[in-house]
């Protein structure tokens, strides 16, 4: 568990040498006024919390990087240094959602194609299909598909992913960050999404399961933007 505010003062002050009484007096220096050293020890057990300007004053007169207490003593740090273990929490949350974006993309679904409309007619595709509008690649074969084949899929994948033991919450999570990624996929969800529009849909899922980078908040890691 991490370090509460009072844990993290009393260590920091005592990084420093410095007693009570001294982090009084050097607070006083830079223009904080503290009543007593009673008053800091508070804030250390806990029993007491000082105001956001107070805080960084205390930050300045231990040297420390912009919000390493405010943030723990649960004041918003604007322009701060990223609280390292909210990121590697998000960063585990975003790996973990990019494997859920690849089982949605299972069946073929990592390599689609869309054909330009002007090149319908055309021999010089490799596929040599008339009137096709979508392929799959897999093992360097093509295999001509459907806007609903695309859907069936999607869809087909989507069910195996909510039966596992955290699909539900797998999804759910998931939907909420699709829903930051456009208007579109925010006014539909997945499951409409495969429906009108597999294709854009598939283009964003391997761009996320690559990129691991997820715009947007969840239930899950709303607390750690």
């Amino acid at each position: 568990m991490p370090d509460t505010f009072g844990e993290l003062l009393r260590r920091h002050r005592k990084d420093h040498d410095l007693s009570l009484e001294d982090l009084r007096l050097n607070l006083k220096a830079i223009g904080c006024e503290i009543e007593s050293k009673s008053t800091i020890s508070k804030w250390e057990n806990g029993k007491t919390k000082p105001s956001s300007e107070t805080i960084k004053d205390l930050e300045e007169v231990l040297t420390l990087p912009k919000g390493t207490l405010l943030r723990p003593a649960g004041y918003y740090v604007e322009g701060g240094e990223p609280d390292p273990a909210k990121v590697r929490l998000r960063q585990e949350h975003f790996s973990w959602l990019a494997g859920i974006a690849n089982e949605l993309l299972t069946c073929g679904l990592d390599n689609v194609i869309q054909i330009e409309p002007e090149r319908l007619n055309s021999n010089q595709h490799p596929c040599g299909f008339f009137l096709l509008e979508y392929v799959i690649c897999a093992n360097g074969a093509y295999e001509k598909t459907t806007r609903e084949r695309l859907t069936q899929l999607l869809l087909s994948n989507r069910c195996d992913v909510r039966e596992c033991s955290h699909g539900f919450r797998a999804l759910n999570c998931l939907d909420h960050h699709l829903a930051a990624e456009s208007a579109e996929l925010r006014s539909k969800g997945l499951e409409k999404a495969a429906e009108t529009d597999p294709f854009h849909l598939i283009q964003t899922l391997q761009h996320l399961a690559l990129s691991r980078n997820f715009k947007g908040t969840c239930p899950v890691c709303k607390d750690w933007a």
